[in-house]
């Protein structure tokens, strides 16, 4: 998939601590720039510009920051906190990038197509690896990387990591190539799934028995 590049508008701000309530009672969202040469950068976005951006971009595309109408900054999104209680984003992080410097993140597998041992033959898809870590430069960077299991015509048939085609400039790390990404596995049979069910049926407890010595229980 190509790579997104997204914008966001966003000002300086000077409260911190307790007083950025006032900021998410104004709808906006606290926010905070690090990373590079340059000091930390304390800032406010629009709360609904923001998740509208975040849910295309999520923390692997670049995001375009424009503060107060200054230089626009180059980022990735770091981090997200949410409210326990609502649910609502209630701090970003961003992270400034290099463009000529690598750097390292998560990139989601999106696995498209549809795979005739799974049409045909019934297999069960098993994915093993849905995220892998990436190295790059920023110009590469990509939303995501794309698995066709339309190669799957086979039971045990698989996908492993030295079969994926990379975009341009993308090196995936902490994997060997023989790692398996996506395999077809054979139907389950109602024998199987029964013996699976009488497996994990927990099983009453032996109650041990303990010869009374007269010593008080610690509950007492």
């Amino acid at each position: 998939m190509a790579k997104k590049t997204l914008a966001l508008l966003a000002k300086k701000r000077s409260e911190l601590g307790k007083k950025v309530e006032q900021i998410r009672d104004d709808g906006f969202v606290p926010a905070v720039v690090y990373g590079g040469d340059a000091a930390n950068e304390y800032i406010a976005l629009a709360y609904n510009e923001f998740e509208k951006v975040y849910r295309d971009a999520g923390e692997s595309s670049l995001v375009v920051l424009t503060i107060d109408a200054g230089a626009p900054v180059k980022t990735l999104i770091h981090e997200v906190q949410y409210s326990p209680l609502t649910n609502r984003i209630i701090h970003v992080d961003f992270f400034r990038v290099t463009m000529t410097e690598k750097l390292t993140t998560d990139v989601e597998i999106a696995f498209v197509g549809e795979s005739k041992a799974v049409k045909e033959l019934g297999a069960i898809l098993v994915k093993n690896i849905s995220e892998v870590e990436v190295r790059c430069f920023p110009d590469d960077l990509v939303s995501e990387i794309t698995v066709d299991v339309s190669s799957l015509s086979n039971l045990e048939d698989s996908i492993k990591i030295s079969d994926i085609q990379l975009p341009k400039g993308i090196e995936i790390l902490h994997h060997e190539e023989d790692d398996i990404v996506v395999i077809a596995t054979p139907p389950v049979t109602e024998e199987e799934l029964a013996k699976l069910d009488a497996q994990s049926t927990p099983q009453p407890a032996e109650v041990p028995t303990v010869e009374d010595k007269g010593k008080k229980s610690s509950a007492e």
